[in-house]
């Protein structure tokens, strides 16, 4: 199955989409193997990440140290808040695993994977790089309280998944404490080599140790915004125009604790709350928070910069797309908000801003709909292009 590099399908190749979400979302771990070591340099590579501590000035705690045999505190390797690479050569040498934390921010293929997945998913992403030098681990059995997806780039690991779990889909507030949970059986062992790619829903236990390799991976962590979230948000924005849930609890609920009467008013607000908030307002909202935290950066911005003078009606545009927006309306206009910020429009583009969010393909101003001139349309896609909305190719 051939499926375009830096998207999900790619990621999880040869299963689909609609196979994984069906069978192993939230559900049950996967291991893919793959025979073919070099399948995930286009997003990451050994070289990218030897350049990376090479070149850039390493600061804590994004590049910090974990060994599952002793604590390394951060004092024997930073000063200030600067990482020096020689005490950090030290300590890897001796056992312990390095870990960058948000590398897509710096290399460009993992930014560009990240961005897709946040549009495909509608959640946000983070990655953690972890490199280990051989017979050595990183962290004790744990569970994660985000649904990772494990990229082996380089070198070899072995993975321990194991049975009964103690919690079923904890959230940030349920985090893994240490000795509090009993271990189960291992349910399987999978050694996971370069070009394999392992997914762990959170609250499955489990445990990663190299033997005679170095292993280089990267976990793709999703910060799924859940149900819990959604009523949260929704109670906070319907507390900004009801002052019912401003005011403070009733003294005598709290000393002699809540009565017939209190249960009553409690399920008096909830009620009133969702018969009177708009669920997609709460929606937009993280949406909102999701375009905000996805890269920022534009490739080929100077090329994209330099072709806006050239385009004609033979011109071919497309819709970067990785980018997630709203459209939305303002007064008489329509808007197009995304990372932050918002372009308006009049009205009487709205069936060219629906044309475009929905066109997948590359175009060309032909086919945008004839609610402006020829010339209207030539502004209206130097606008989005300026606005880093759309690309173009110059024929």
């Amino acid at each position: 199955m051939n499926v375009p590099v830096y998207t999900f399908p790619w990621v999880i190749s040869p299963l689909s989409f609609e196979e994984f979400e069906k069978d192993y979302f939230e559900k049950k771990f996967i291991h893919i193997k793959r025979n073919q070591t070099e399948y995930f340099s286009p997003a990451l590579t050994y070289s990218a990440i030897e350049d990376y501590l090479y070149n850039e000035t390493l600061r804590f705690p994004s590049t910090r140290l974990t060994n599952a045999k002793e604590d390394v505190p951060s004092e024997k390797y930073v000063v200030g808040d600067k990482v020096v690479a020689s005490n950090l050569l030290k300590h890897f040498v001796e056992g312990s695993t390095i870990v960058l934390s948000g590398l897509h921010e710096h290399v460009a293929g993992l930014g560009e994977l990240v961005s897709n997945l946040s549009k495909q998913f509608y959640q946000r992403f983070q990655t953690n790089v972890y490199i280990t030098p051989k017979g050595s681990q990183g962290f004790k059995v744990h569970y994660d309280t985000h649904d990772v997806f494990v990229l082996q780039i380089h070198g070899k690991k072995t993975w321990k998944i194991y049975k009964d779990n103690p919690v079923s889909l904890p959230n940030k507030l349920m985090e893994f404490a240490p000795g509090k949970y009993q271990v189960g059986e291992v349910e399987e062992t999978i050694v996971a080599e370069a070009g394999d790619l392992i997914y762990i829903p959170r609250g499955i236990m489990h445990q990663a140790e190299t033997n005679d390799d170095m292993s280089i991976h990267v976990t793709l962590g999703m910060l799924g915004y859940t149900w819990t979230d959604l009523l949260i948000e929704s109670v906070l924005e319907f507390s900004k125009t009801n002052d019912s849930l401003r005011r403070f609890l009733p003294r005598e609920m709290l000393r002699n604790g809540a009565k017939e009467i209190h249960q009553e008013y409690f399920a008096e607000l909830f009620s009133t709350m969702a018969s009177s908030i708009s669920l997609q307002d709460s929606v937009n909202r993280f949406k909102r928070e999701i375009s905000a935290s996805q890269k920022i950066n534009i490739k080929n911005l100077l090329t994209q910069g330099d072709s806006v003078s050239g385009i004609d009606e033979n011109s071919i545009f497309e819709m970067r797309h990785n980018v997630l927006f709203l459209i939305k309306r303002k007064g008489e206009n329509v808007v197009l908000e995304w990372q932050g910020k918002e372009v308006e429009f009049p009205m009487f583009m709205d069936p060219a801003i629906h044309f475009i969010a929905k066109m997948k393909q590359p175009f060309k101003l032909d086919q945008v709909p004839d609610c402006v001139d020829q010339d209207g349309k030539i502004v209206f896609v130097t606008r989005l292009i300026k606005e880093g909305l759309l690309s173009t190719q110059i024929n």
